[in-house]
């Protein structure tokens, strides 16, 4: 067992939830003269860990100052050292507040997000005690409206991670964040990632996240998400290949990012969807439209019908997908109820959970 096995493991979503949570649980201490309590987020890497933490702060207004903890030596946590003469002719050293911590006397709502922590020398992690537990380093105080958060990979990611001093652990609420293909889908489809990509962590959700410690390239959401920005541009620059020269292309650029296997999974997995049936004729007559033998093309099928979904077309299109299974019928209305919460109430949805109800619970 592992120290991460005592921290009960949260998804993305769950820790979204919590986190709007503990931040608005801080400002109610604050005002009521409480101590407000830091959270650590564990997890791999590329599950999300910095990038859950800026949207949670951003959109509860904070402006967020960044300490990269591994890049610290002990001393430079507290600042540089310089010497000042006195008034009576002595002299003195002080330390210069480092440029990554907010000015004290801002009246801005500000965060304090220490990245990387468990990468950091134990020495250095010592040095962070004083301010995630009264907030202050030396003489420098925090802004009284300070929100401090902190983030790193687990010793068993081999990243260079180090134990956490037990003091330093008891300063922090701590959650483990684990890789969700649900919440990654959810996710790229919110910023507009090729479909290609969703509909293929669908087919394959344990390609999510699969780290390969012997491998330099491996899948990660992170990576998911790199290749849906630039599989575009891809597509773009085999159009004047021949196909045998676009194949090598796309396997190196994509291999590059995922690794081998994986890159050849999802390749074969895009050929395949050049067979999905046209999607006006499907929506023209969803009767006549037959199901694709091949589950690959089903499931490519059922991602693009989720981006042709309107309230013009949920009827014509409903009536397609229930003649697919069970299974695929939950991914279809599932998703579309994650991009868009309003077709919970539509008429054609509701029916289908009545109908199904039994095997939704």
């Amino acid at each position: 067992m592992t120290d991460m096995d005592k921290i009960q493991q949260i998804r993305p979503k769950q820790f979204e939830q919590q986190l709007h949570y503990k931040i608005k649980a801080n400002e109610q201490l604050q005002a009521q003269g409480y101590r407000k309590k830091p959270q650590m987020v564990w997890g791999p890497p590329g599950v999300g860990k910095s990038e859950i933490m800026y949207q949670q702060l951003t959109a509860a207004g904070y402006k967020v100052y960044e300490m990269r903890a591994n890049l610290y030596d002990p001393i430079d946590v507290r600042g540089g050292i310089k010497i000042i003469e006195l008034d009576n002719g002595t002299y003195r050293t002080v330390y210069g507040t480092p440029e990554d911590l907010p000015p004290s006397d801002t009246t801005e709502k500000v965060a304090l997000l220490i990245d990387e922590l468990p990468q950091a020398t134990r020495a250095t992690m010592n040095a962070f005690l004083q301010v995630t537990l009264d907030g202050a380093i030396g003489q420098y105080t925090l802004p009284i409206h300070t929100q401090i958060l902190a983030g790193g990979n687990r010793a068993e990611d081999r990243t260079g991670a180090n134990e956490m001093p037990t003091a330093l652990k008891n300063r922090f609420d701590h959650y483990s964040l684990m890789p969700s293909a649900e919440d990654c889908i959810h996710y790229l489809r919110n910023k507009g990632i090729t479909e290609d990509v969703c509909s293929f962590l669908r087919f394959k959700p344990n390609l999510c996240h699969q780290i390969d410690h012997t491998q330099y390239a491996f899948p990660t959401p992170r990576t998911w998400e790199n290749i849906g920005h630039g599989l575009p541009l891809m597509v773009k620059e085999i159009k004047d290949m021949t196909p045998a020269e676009a194949d090598g292309f796309m396997h190196y650029a994509i291999a590059s990012k995922i690794g081998d296997g994986p890159a050849g999974e999802f390749i074969a997995f895009c050929k395949d969807a050049k067979q999905m049936p046209d999607l006006d004729d499907l929506i023209a007559d969803p009767k006549g439209t037959p199901v694709p033998n091949s589950m690959s093309v089903v499931y490519s099928t059922v991602g693009a019908l989720i981006n042709e979904t309107t309230d013009k077309t949920i009827k014509s299109i409903g009536k397609w997908i229930k003649k697919l299974e069970t299974e695929m019928q939950v991914v279809y209305f599932k998703d579309l109820c994650q991009k868009d919460k309003d077709y919970r109430e539509h008429e054609v949805v509701e029916k289908w959970i009545d109908k199904n109800a039994g095997i939704l619970n």
